[in-house]
């Protein structure tokens, strides 16, 4: 259960509540969030499903949040992998549930001269993607951070 209120709290700091959440907690089938100014917010009827890492990945997992039409998809940990500038799973390493009906990407970290992109494809697939400041690609063996995305499915 610990886990998964961790996993809410990241999933919570990607989203619309980001940096005014200040503790997180379940309840029956609701996440009940308490946010800085005092109030209190519920989310309902969500799911989660893990997913461990394959392809290229190395080491690491996903973590697959869905709440109504809004999948997140969490790295749960800094995910390694061999030296590539794009690195991926292998196909439907992404529930069919929880994928996008168009590839979505997002830049997830913007550190030192590397910008990193995730990206989750319609068959499922997970890409990482690293480029320099100039959108030349580089290789990288981990994506250095927690990464996170959100977009909407059917």
């Amino acid at each position: 259960m610990k886990n998964l209120i961790l996993i809410i709290a990241l999933f919570l700091a990607t989203s619309s509540f980001a940096g005014s959440v200040q503790s997180v907690r379940t309840s029956d089938d609701k996440i009940i969030i308490n946010e800085r100014d005092g109030s209190t917010k519920q989310v309902f009827n969500y799911q989660t499903d893990t997913y461990i890492g394959d392809g290229d990945i190395t080491s690491g997992s996903f973590i697959a949040i869905k709440e109504g039409n809004r999948v997140t998809i969490l790295c749960d940990s800094v995910i390694t992998h061999g030296n590539f500038s794009a690195p991926q799973s292998s196909v439907g390493l992404i529930g069919e549930d929880y994928r996008p009906t168009a590839n979505a990407s997002n830049v997830f970290d913007q550190s030192g001269s590397r910008v990193m992109k995730i990206r989750i494809g319609t068959d499922g697939r997970v890409r990482f993607e690293y480029f320099d400041w100039a959108g030349v690609a580089v290789t990288n063996t981990n994506t250095n951070s927690i990464c996170s995305i959100t977009y909407y499915v059917p």
